[in-house]
């Protein structure tokens, strides 16, 4: 069996979902984040970084005030706040000593473009613990690069996760659908508690 497990799919699929189902009984076990949808008026208005000890739900309200907030929607389009990957994020992946798993929920987006988070990212897959998780695929990140507009740098970097976590031999990356999520529930309770 491989080291760590990865799903990707379309938007709303139910992916982080699933990890939240299958992990949360065990969240005492687990290190990591997940990616928090903040909502209003039943619209998406931003994305918050969330420690998995504290994770219950994909979704929480809108919280203007929020300081785990990566992302969120303004009068002039997204507005970016990479600076929480550094002052939250990385507080996620370094509390690993005694956790049975590393939780990374919705990862190849813009926290690539923090040097240290994106590091430690790396780190993790490379290490003794394994990680199980959500990566965006390369869909939905040419919907996130063209809605948030980012540059070169963005994508140069994007290329080379994408390369890295393709050529992680420990590391399997299973497509979810709505025809396969309960195949991919097996297979994750597989990789979680084995049998």
């Amino acid at each position: 069996m491989k080291k760590n497990l990865l799903l990707q799919g379309r938007p709303g699929v139910g992916k982080t979902t699933l990890l939240l189902e299958e992990l949360l009984p065990n969240r005492n076990n687990c290190a990591g984040f997940i990616s928090q949808h903040m909502i209003k008026g039943g619209e998406i208005y931003g994305f918050c970084i969330v420690p998995f000890a504290e994770a219950y739900y994909p979704y929480t309200l809108y919280d203007s005030e929020n300081s785990r907030t990566f992302l969120e929607k303004s009068k002039d389009g997204w507005k970016k706040n990479i600076s929480v990957f550094i002052t939250e994020g990385l507080k996620c992946l370094h509390v690993t000593e005694g956790k049975r798993f590393v939780v990374l929920d919705e990862i190849g987006g813009i926290e690539l473009l923090s040097d240290g988070f994106y590091k430690r990212l790396k780190e993790l897959f490379s290490g003794e613990i394994p990680c199980i998780g959500v990566v965006k695929s390369v869909r939905n990140y040419e919907v996130m690069r063209k809605e948030l507009s980012l540059d070169n740098e963005y994508q140069t970097v994007r290329r080379d996760f994408q390369g890295f976590i393709e050529g992680l031999s420990d590391t399997e990356i299973l497509t979810v659908t709505r025809n396969n999520i309960m195949r991919v529930r097996r297979r994750v309770r597989t990789f979680l508690w084995g049998g």
